[in-house]
Order: structure tokens, then C-alpha cells, then sequence
């Protein structure tokens, strides 16, 4: 016999999936998958895992920058650009590897200000 448990959510847990594709049902040029526990508009555990990226998902380390902190456009911008030092995605005939580090950054600030409830954040640290 095989079982999954799965915990129950906490109020204060939140998610949030997304990525960039060319059309509907392709290969994901670079997608993210976050949890966080947000409390009191402050993130006490953020997890970012992304995808496309590399030659496997990573759990970025670039969330750490958010913990615990009042979140700002600057802050949002210093994980952004240690999240573009961390990962090292491939080019290949989708994208090149610019490209995915560049939407590797806009998926955080959408990740973040939605998390949040903060939609001005979502431009944040250059993201378009």
C-alpha cells in the first residue's frame, strides 16, 4: 500500500504558478512555482522553484533576500539581480539565455506582487 499525506493549509499560506510559453500546451520557456507564508504583508517562508531554466527545476536562493523585510521595488530588484547571478539557463531554439533570465526576473516580481496582494509591485526591479 502506497499513501501521500498532504498538510493542511495554513490561512496564511499563498501560491502561485506561472510561465511563458510560445502557445498554449508548448514546453515552458522558463516557469516558476512559489509558496509562501505571508504574515502581516511580510514573507516568513518564500520558495521559489523554477523551471526552463537549466537542466533541472531549481529552488532559488534568491527568496531569502525577501524574508522577514518590508518589500520594496529596490528589495524586489536586489533578489532580481541576485536571482540573474544564480541561475544559468540555456539557450536553445526557444529562447536565448538572456532572454529566460530576463523572464526568470519578470515571473519573481509577478510572483511577489501577487503573494502579496500588491499590484505595484509587479513592474518592479525592471520587470515589463
Amino acid at each position: 500500500m502506497i499513501g501521500v499525506e498532504i498538510p493542511v493549509m495554513r490561512k496564511t499560506s499563498a501560491h502561485f504558478f506561472n510561465e511563458f510559453t510560445r502557445r498554449h500546451g508548448d514546453y515552458a520557456i522558463v516557469g516558476l512555482a512559489a509558496q509562501a507564508e505571508v504574515e502581516k504583508g511580510v514573507f516568513t517562508d518564500f520558495r521559489l522553484g523554477f523551471f526552463a531554466v537549466g537542466d533541472r527545476p531549481i529552488l532559488a536562493r534568491a527568496a531569502g533576500i525577501l524574508l522577514s523585510r518590508a518589500v520594496t521595488p529596490s528589495l524586489i530588484s536586489e533578489a532580481s539581480d541576485a536571482l540573474g547571478v544564480e541561475i544559468e539557463p540555456q539557450e536553445d531554439q526557444q529562447a536565448s539565455a538572456a532572454m529566460r533570465r530576463h523572464l526568470a526576473k519578470v515571473l519573481l516580481a509577478r510572483a511577489v506582487a501577487a503573494l502579496l496582494g500588491r499590484p505595484e509591485l509587479r513592474h518592479a526591479g525592471g520587470a515589463v
